[in-house]
């Protein structure tokens, strides 16, 4: 094997070897220790080449360089740890390829990364997750296999970003399609709170409602029906709707009065505002249950639904005297003729 002419060449040998999809990860090693032993240093400790290796998901090459005394944890400019790295590396999205994707990712923990790390934004790996616009065609089942890598591996749930946002609200805040799944996964964890502000006041409730102001339907597929089914899932996990912003609007208020744009997140919160009047007038009811969304009756916006309190008692006493449940009122959130949901 030639001796290269100097570390520079030695070096710069390397990396291209290992950007390279066709090179040989036994080659790469071989020519790299001929060189070691002749004196040759990995420029930067090979902290580089490290991260070049994760993102050609080159395993035996990251094993070699980090016996060879590269950082496990070293941040690049961008504060990129190698964990960021091979999240954000991935010609496949296919299963196959998440699964290639995690078996590098539980490697380099076991070396030794740390899931903790964020990078000059603030962001942890859930965060890139959560909306990384190189993973918008990726399937489902692409997207569920590297969740469970992350949250098996105990990446943070509440970290916030620069902005204050935890992954959940990175998620809310960019339409990502991965809301639900990460939703879904988390909302009950003890490290969850989905009531954390931003530091602009808003929840991640505030966020997802947000998105639906101005459109149906956004560039990326994620329409006001999907929202709606985000906003009923937050508040089956016990959201408080009436936790204000840096404005002082609370996300009752953002759906109410930008009526014109919010009509399925208003049948939601007509909905839920219907249980809430229900459990807080009758005391029971054949919907609530260990199902029901309510768990705060100070989600019952009182100057916006009753519009007759006493035919609304009327009908009570009516109903406890018949033996029936079911109650009607008039709600100012309701449908109207016109409106189209």
């Amino acid at each position: 094997m030639q001796v290269c002419s100097s570390i520079d060449v030695f070096d710069a040998k390397v990396a291209e070897e290992i950007e390279r999809s066709d090179s040989n990860q036994q080659t790469i090693m071989q020519m790299a220790n001929f060189h070691l032993a002749k004196g040759f240093v990995f420029k930067q400790h090979g902290n580089v080449h490290l991260h070049a290796a994760c993102r050609s998901k080159k395993h035996q090459v990251v094993q070699f360089l980090v016996k060879k005394g590269a950082d496990i944890n070293f941040q690049n400019r961008a504060g990129k740890s190698v964990l960021h790295v091979v999240i954000e590396q991935a010609a496949n999205h296919s299963l196959a390829g998440a699964l290639k994707t995690c078996k590098l990712f539980d490697l380099l923990v076991k070396l030794g990364a740390s899931p903790s790390l964020t990078d000059t934004r603030r962001n942890t790996v859930l965060h890139q997750w959560a909306f990384d616009v190189r993973f918008l065609y990726a399937t489902a089942a692409y997207h569920r296999a590297i969740l469970a890598c992350l949250l098996a591996h105990g990446v943070p749930l509440g970290t916030a970003d620069g902005f204050g946002n935890t992954a959940l609200m990175h998620a809310a805040a960019h339409r990502s399609v991965r809301f639900m799944m990460l939703l879904e996964a988390t909302a009950t964890h003890p490290s969850t709170n989905l009531d954390h502000k931003n530091i602009y006041g808003q929840t991640c409730a505030h966020l997802l409602v947000s998105q639906s102001e101005n459109t149906k339907i956004n560039y990326y597929g994620v329409d006001d029906a999907q929202y709606a089914h985000g906003l009923k899932k937050l508040i089956f996990y016990g959201i408080s709707l009436w936790i204000a912003d840096r404005t002082g609007e609370s996300v009752i208020q953002a759906i109410v009065l930008k009526r014109g744009n919010n009509d399925a997140l208003r049948l939601v919160l007509y909905d839920h505002t219907h249980d809430c009047m229900l459990a807080f007038l009758m005391g029971t009811h054949s919907r609530l249950g260990e199902t029901s969304a309510v768990k705060v009756l100070d989600d019952i916006a009182m100057e916006l639904v009753l519009t007759d309190t006493q035919t609304l008692l009327d009908s009570i006493a009516s109903n406890s005297i018949n033996g029936t449940d079911t109650v009607q009122f008039q709600n100012s959130l309701a449908p109207v003729p016109g409106d189209n949901f």
